[in-house]
């Protein structure tokens, strides 16, 4: 459904039990639901039990739903349940189950519940994107959302996975009271690579006030690989997360509620970080730091990390810093560390603050 220049304004939308599908080398299947205009807006909708789905070596699957509005874009109060967009076959690629874009406004997600979906593939070297990619070229609203028991999973050797949920602008992501629970990137393969479950890039961003709770970034086989975090990397160049709540993530890897990239600003105030866990299942040798925060650095560009009236405790990591990894630099204004596994607090190379 296209209106290029004009407006469409879908209110009540059912979509039930859909599904598309292609058989064959090199075929491809097409969005379910593929709406374009000047200005989407998508209000009270319902997408279930949606499937797309290719079968065949090198097939590819595009988004199971997309929204692109060129001026805006907007998601209010849209259920998407049990989607799925996966592929079956050597070197397949599968796309992403919601995809909501705006190329020169914003994207607004309002009130959305994205549950119980999955990106997924089987094969040698096959890939897939996401579950949810939100991009807006005039910045991100994102509030009163939940995300819950989604998956971006690869099974064969070599296999690539992306985030579950990524979230991309030049200007401003703004997050209000997520509800991030139970996601799951996961890759199963010798060399295979998964990624953290919701990655943020952007100018600036903010977080208040809700919660990421047991998700998770592994990976099994030999030789295995994981992203940079568990539940959020963050790579907006400030982040400032105030009242959120951080618990039972988990990573293969490093930073398994927060990883902080280099050169890039974190602020956390008035949060809770507790039981995340870095590395404990042991699936990759010599991972597992920063049980809670990684704060990294890399060619001379330093992460910055600042605690605010924050607490985190009983976190645990299998090599060190549990509680926090700090590679750049750290400062504490009335914080707890406390109670993390096998240490609290870890300045590794140039790292200060600890």
């Amino acid at each position: 459904m296209t209106a290029p220049e004009g407006t469409l304004l879908l209110v009540d939308l059912a979509l039930e039990q859909t599904a598309s599908s292609c058989d064959g080398p090199l075929c491809r299947s097409e969005a379910l639901a593929d709406l374009v205009a000047n200005l989407v807006q998508l209000t009270r909708s319902t997408i279930a039990r949606g499937s797309l789905l290719c079968t065949g070596d090198g097939c590819q699957v595009a988004s199971l739903v997309r929204t692109d509005g060129a001026s805006e874009v907007v998601w209010g109060g849209v259920s998407l349940d049990q989607g799925t967009a996966a592929c079956f076959g050597t070197g397949c690629r599968a796309g992403v189950v919601a995809q909501v874009s705006s190329a020169t406004g914003e994207a607004v997600l309002h009130g959305v519940a994205i549950e119980q979906s999955t990106a997924g593939c089987e094969g040698a070297g096959c890939t897939v994107r996401r579950v949810l990619e939100v991009s807006g070229r005039d910045g991100i609203e994102f509030s009163a959302s939940r995300l819950q028991a989604n998956e971006a999973r690869c099974a064969g050797g070599g296999c690539r996975v992306e985030e579950v949920i990524d979230l991309v602008t030049p200007q401003r992501i703004v997050i209000t009271n997520p509800d991030v629970r139970t996601n799951v990137s996961a890759c199963n393969g010798a060399g295979c690579s998964s990624q953290p479950v919701v990655k943020l890039r952007a100018d600036a961003a903010s977080m208040t006030g809700g919660g990421f709770v047991e998700n998770a970034s592994v990976c099994d086989g030999a030789e295995c690989a994981v992203g940079l975090g568990g539940a959020v990397h963050n790579d907006a160049h400030q982040l400032a997360v105030s009242g959120t709540t951080f618990s039972s993530n988990v990573t293969d890897g490093w930073g398994a509620a927060i990883f902080n990239a280099p050169g890039r600003e974190l602020t956390v105030s008035g949060a809770t970080l507790s039981g995340n866990q870095a590395g404990l299942r042991g699936t990759i040798p010599f991972a597992g730091a920063g049980g809670a925060i990684h704060n990294d650095v890399a060619s001379g560009k330093v992460g910055v990390l600042r605690l605010v009236n924050s607490a985190i405790r009983n976190n645990g990591a299998a090599m060190s810093g549990g509680g926090i990894l700090n590679e750049g630099t750290l400062i504490n204004f009335l914080s707890l560390v406390d109670r993390n596994t096998p240490d609290d607090c870890v300045n590794f190379g140039p790292g200060t603050g600890c």
